[in-house]
């Protein structure tokens, strides 16, 4: 079954006085996309629902489970966005028959009385949240760097953790207003670091969480969703400062010149040089011979750790040799 879609327009307005949609008993392999669950296209209109946006519940003893339900998806206008109900999603399940094996992927839930995913009864086999250790941005580049520890269990497994960007802080309520991207496979208890491109809009001050969704099962596919991590501050990255010197700046073809990069920044940081030749963990300062046979610039763009980056130019000026004059020293030389 399919409510809404990828499709421009095939997504649904879904409000009432009671929820959004509900799977019970035995439903498997219903994708739930594109939808506007508990508000309208805009996403800003608060329509009523006073239950959950999406319920999924084998409550009753002797229940078949909801199992392999996705909620959104990977690609680009797959996510449901899902706000201004109780819980944005929440999956249970009966004694016996939890609802297991349903990922909630790409989706924007926000403002949720209630929280954005709640797990109970065995719900998503009870999937542990990441964990953000930091967050930081270069606003002038957009570049948002995350640093996150996968779930421990299931051990010897991976997991897709999904990074989101929240305006307010609601906790201990957390959500997951802009999803941002992804580390698309992570080992079980491994700690990474990340960088995202991000809209001008995401601001020293707003918010990161995060879910984990893992792949331990047949045939390597995506299962249980946590629900949401804490939230942690974003703080302002180190800025990346670049200059760049040549000497000497002008020579005879055929001589050289050396070039000098002095930079500050967070470390690792990498060089990239506009005649594409790459030096990584680089130090400051940064220096290179050249011998270009014609005039030509040389530009450099340092990155550092936190995805900050900055960037130079030195234009070298190269004068061709003259034959005649080469040749007549090369006859005086010779004669002397």
């Amino acid at each position: 079954t399919l409510i809404g879609g990828s499709v421009s327009g095939s997504g649904n307005i879904i409000a009432n006085s009671i929820g959004g949609i509900l799977l019970r008993t035995n439903v498997v392999d219903t994708v739930i996309q594109g939808n506007f669950i508990g508000t309208d296209a805009t996403g800003t209109l608060d329509l009523g629902n006073l239950g959950d946006g999406i319920l999924i519940e084998s409550q009753i003893t002797g229940d078949l489970a909801c199992t392999n339900n996705s909620i959104g998806g990977l690609l680009d206008g797959q996510g449901n966005t899902i706000r201004f109900n109780d819980y944005g999603v929440r999956i249970g399940g009966g004694p016996n028959q939890p609802d297991i094996l349903n990922p909630i992927l790409g989706n924007s839930i926000f403002l949720n009385t209630a929280g954005g995913i709640d797990l109970y009864d065995g719900g998503n086999n009870l999937q542990d949240a990441p964990i953000i250790n930091s967050a930081t941005i270069c606003q002038n580049d957009a570049v948002l760097t995350v640093t996150v520890t996968a779930p421990e269990n299931p051990v010897a497994s991976n997991f897709r953790i999904e990074i989101f960007v929240n305006s307010v802080d609601n906790s201990p309520i957390t959500e997951g207003e802009l999803f941002v991207g992804a580390f698309n496979s992570v080992p079980s208890g491994a700690t990474v670091t990340q960088s995202f491109v991000v809209p001008l809009s995401v601001l020293v001050g707003m918010w990161v969480s995060g879910t984990a969704t893992n792949f331990n099962n047949v045939g390597n596919t995506l299962g249980d969703t946590s629900e949401y991590s804490s939230n942690v501050l974003i703080q302002p990255a180190t800025p990346v400062t670049v200059s760049l010197t040549a000497a000497p700046s002008a020579f005879i073809s055929g001589d050289t010149s050396t070039l000098t990069v002095n930079f500050t920044g967070a470390a690792p940081l990498n060089a990239v040089w506009s005649d594409n030749v790459i030096q990584n963990n680089v130090v400051s300062p940064l220096m290179r011979t050249v011998f270009p046979s014609f005039s030509t610039q040389y530009s450099v763009t340092i990155t550092s750790a936190e995805g900050c980056s900055d960037s130079a130019t030195v234009f070298l000026t190269v004068e061709q040799e003259d034959p005649l004059l080469s040749a007549l020293t090369s006859i005086y030389c010779s004669d002397v």
